[in-house]
């Protein structure tokens, strides 16, 4: 990376050279496409190869996310939440087709020999919503903090990345669009491999992390073949998915098809469809709940995730699993219960869920924790449903071979800004960016700016060492079988051994369904279960 006097500098990447901006003491460069245009020809098919440019292309300003409807019109949040946490979170109008491409941040102090540690960003929004334009996960202040280089990827979502039409159609140019949008990272993190030194950047240390949907796309990573070799730590933040069974992709693609009147097998005819009626028809088929998810293929994805990391697809990659404690919260409470749970009406609210496992449950989680109200422990056992437990199941499967390296963390951090939603789903995302000012949760929290600067402190120790644990007084243990070791994210920092063990027992061992598969195909008839995600 080349500072030139003007504040802009300059980096040669494939396809050509680039412009950026210094801001401080952060050099930017936005917009950097790493493949290309996915609209006409190339719907549905995997990325292509990014195009050349002549001259000096500006990076200045953020590329196109994916269209889609963004998250705060696709699910639905109470107004104090929504004003809380979503600061800088949507990126309206910004859309296209076109949108494979990246922002990078890195210390003006990095040049072509710094071998920084790199951290790759995978935004949040399920399958089907985000963007990696967001202030709210600006990379400057990590950058900054940390001597790093922060990458964050722009893919395709919903039915432009996600739309499983191999079982309809036998033209091989779409086999893969089921999982696009994951092939998508892959050819980021490819680039990322192949031009990352330019900016400074270590190509064999590079880090990937993600929150909510973001944490489904690292999860997701961590059982594709492909993705081998091209990151080497990895952080999967509330969300945590196996993938879907193909034959329910299948029909959730013909569910689409229909809508928009096409038959199956006529891939012209849906490429010619407009983008604005594509994100129309996966609205009405549920947005975040439509289906549109990573498809256990056989081939992208060849199994289950939890199966593919017990065996060891990616190697030995060091792993950080969690989740905030009260995760479902933040979905559940707009509903007009929320607040408004008795122990008598308790089990009815959790029978959609565990069906006639819900007094089993109530038996288990009152004991556990004793002192929540109904509100809070219906929150707790819904968090456990679709985050808990199948973080606990990537934990056992990664920490089940001891070379493996696997830590654990539970957030129960509470805004006195939003009191009532404990440690709900999304609150703290922005204190691992040391980004605590872009949001009122955790700006007008006393103890919010400190806690991100240790967070981001922990992130970036890990991207650089591989082990989590730098010149810090408090010791985080690796997660192991016989012990479970967890960090507890609050103020102060704790660690326990098993602090939720009664809780995983009841998943692990009832019988009980868990995990998102249901709220995302549209099984469960509960409106509350449909707003948990």
């Amino acid at each position: 990376m080349d500072l030139v006097e003007s504040g802009y500098p300059e980096v040669a990447v494939t396809g050509g050279r680039l412009r950026g901006r210094r801001v401080g003491d952060v050099a930017t460069f936005l917009g950097v496409p790493y493949a290309a245009d996915t609209g006409g020809p190339n719907r549905f098919r995997p990325p292509q190869p990014v195009g050349s440019w002549s001259g000096l292309r500006d990076a200045l300003h953020v590329g196109k996310a994916c269209p889609q409807v963004t998250p705060r019109e696709s699910v639905p949040m109470r107004p104090d939440v929504a004003a809380a946490i979503d600061d800088g979170y949507t990126d309206n109008g910004n859309m296209s087709e076109d949108c494979l491409n990246l922002n990078i941040w890195a210390p003006v102090s990095a040049n072509d020999s710094s071998g920084l540690p790199v951290l790759v960003w995978l935004h949040g929004g399920v399958f089907t919503n985000g963007s990696g334009n967001l202030r709210r996960t600006d990379g400057s202040n990590l950058a900054k903090r940390g001597d790093v280089i922060v990458v964050a990827v722009n893919h395709r979502l919903g039915g432009f990345g996600y739309l499983h039409l191999g079982g309809l159609s036998n033209e091989p140019d779409v086999a893969t669009a089921g999982n696009n949008g994951m092939l998508d990272i892959v050819k980021a993190l490819e680039w990322v491999r192949d031009n990352i030194a330019g900016f400074g950047g270590d190509p064999d240390r590079v880090t990937v992390f993600g929150y909510s949907g973001g944490g489904f796309k690292v999860s997701a990573l961590m059982g594709m073949p492909e993705a081998n070799g091209l990151f080497h730590r990895a952080i999967a933040q509330s969300g945590f998915y196996e993938g879907a069974d193909a034959a329910v992709s299948t029909e959730v693609a013909r569910r689409m098809l229909d809508r928009l009147g096409v038959e199956p097998g006529d891939i012209d005819a849906l490429r010619a469809v407009p983008a604005d009626e594509i994100v129309r028809v996966q609205e009405e088929l549920g947005g975040v709940y439509s289906g549109l998810s990573t498809v256990v293929d056989g081939n992208i994805i060849p199994a289950p995730v939890s199966e593919s990391i017990r065996a060891g697809t990616t190697g030995q990659v060091p792993f950080i699993v969690g989740y905030a404690r009260e995760d479902a919260s933040s979905f559940l409470s707009h509903l007009p219960a929320y607040g408004n749970v008795t122990w008598e009406n308790l089990p009815e609210m959790l029978q959609p869920v565990l069906g006639d496992r819900a007094p089993d449950a109530l038996e288990v989680y009152r004991k556990a924790r004793p002192d929540d109200d109904p509100t809070r422990l219906w929150a707790g056992v819904i968090a456990d449903h679709l985050f808990g437990a199948p973080a606990a199941v990537l934990l056992e499967a990664h920490a089940a071979d001891p070379a493996r390296r696997t830590w654990a963390y539970v957030s129960t951090w509470t805004s006195p800004v939003i009191p009532d939603l404990y440690a709900g789903h999304g609150i703290e995302e922005v204190l691992y960016f040391d980004n605590a000012e872009t949001t009122a949760a955790t700006r007008d929290a006393p103890d919010g700016a400190d806690l991100g600067r240790e967070l981001s402190e922990i992130w970036v120790t890990f991207a650089r060492d591989g082990d989590p644990n730098g010149t810090g007084a408090l010791k985080w243990p690796e997660y192991e079988l016989d012990k479970r070791a967890t960090m507890i994210i609050d103020m102060p920092r704790t660690i326990r051994y098993d602090p939720f063990g009664a809780e995983r027992g009841f998943w692990f061992d009832s019988g009980a369904s868990f995990g998102p598969d249901d709220a995302f195909h549209g099984d469960s008839s509960s409106p509350a279960e449909r707003d948990q995600v």
